[in-house]
């Protein structure tokens, strides 16, 4: 009898220091990406540092780092910044 696997989930993130997160997307094995939302135009920078912050206090001895940190954006272009943060449109996520 095989066991089923567990279905992926989506968290919302804030700990007491106040540093929150939009969505932590969970597969099934555990691994995870964080996602901020903000739709504005110019706000991916500030949705950025966020994630970076959340990605700093992550005690990896504990809890593995998150595979990608991901803005999504309500325009603009799919790419990936310099300090590793992913953006991508809103509009690149259709099925």
């Amino acid at each position: 009898m095989s066991v089923p696997k567990r279905p992926g989930r989506v968290w919302h993130y804030r700990d007491s220091a106040g540093t929150e997160v939009d969505a932590i997307v969970e597969n099934e094995d555990g691994a995870y990406i964080a996602v901020e939302i903000k739709l504005g135009t110019g706000a991916a920078d500030t949705a950025a540092g966020a994630l970076l912050r959340f990605a700093a206090n992550i005690d990896t001895a504990k809890t593995p780092a998150a595979r990608a940190l991901v803005v999504v954006t309500g325009n603009g272009f799919a790419h990936r910044r310099p300090d590793g943060v992913f953006v991508i449109p809103i509009t690149t996520l259709t099925a």
